[in-house]
């Protein structure tokens, strides 16, 4: 079920790690080519039985944790294992939909990037604050202005049959309008 609430649209998790106190976040659509290319050296990860790890994608992973935890690199490689552990766990954990291909997904949802990109822009979405996105967020804002589309049709279609109609009523109903009648 897709998070409505202020949780997606504030998506930072609290933890303290290396004695700081930090709010970690989702990936956001900007790392994606990050994303893929962990899953890629996952993938051989799995097909060499877990004696060949790319290291490309333990870098990509490291760069996704600490911009995740909002540090830098040499921060998180001076984490002890236990909070660097913590700390890839939770990132795990609030970013299931990506890692977990067996994750809860609704029925016709595919990602097709363009269109997704092109459809946030049309709703007034500027590129940049896009890529800073996290996929929950791209969600909720493509489901609202899907809602937003659909109010502007019905008023379009009540628009068009209400020209049809009388012109006293329509007079009528435009006046009550106007004062605020129901």
């Amino acid at each position: 079920m897709t998070d409505t609430g202020l949780s997606a649209l504030f998506p930072s998790c609290p933890m303290t790690a290396g004695g700081e106190r930090l709010e970690v976040r989702p990936v956001i659509l900007s790392e994606l080519p990050l994303v893929e290319r962990v899953l890629d050296g996952w993938r051989h990860l799995v097909a060499s039985n877990g004696e060949v790890m790319d290291a490309e994608a333990w870098e990509a992973f490291l760069d996704l944790l600490a911009a995740a935890a909002g540090r830098t690199r040499p921060w998180l490689e001076a984490l002890p294992e236990s909070d660097f552990e913590r700390l890839a766990s939770l990132v795990l954990a609030i970013n299931r939909e990506i890692w977990d291909a067996e994750a809860p997904q609704r029925k016709g949802e595919e990602v097709q990037w363009p269109g997704i990109f092109q459809r946030l822009v049309a709703a007034g979405h500027p590129l940049e604050a896009i890529h800073r996105m996290t996929l929950a967020q791209a969600r909720l804002f493509l489901i609202e202005a899907a809602r937003l589309d659909r109010e502007r049709l019905a008023n379009d279609i009540t628009a068009a049959a209400f020209s049809m109609a009388d012109g006293k009523q329509v007079n009528k109903v435009l006046k009550e309008l106007r004062r605020g009648e129901p």
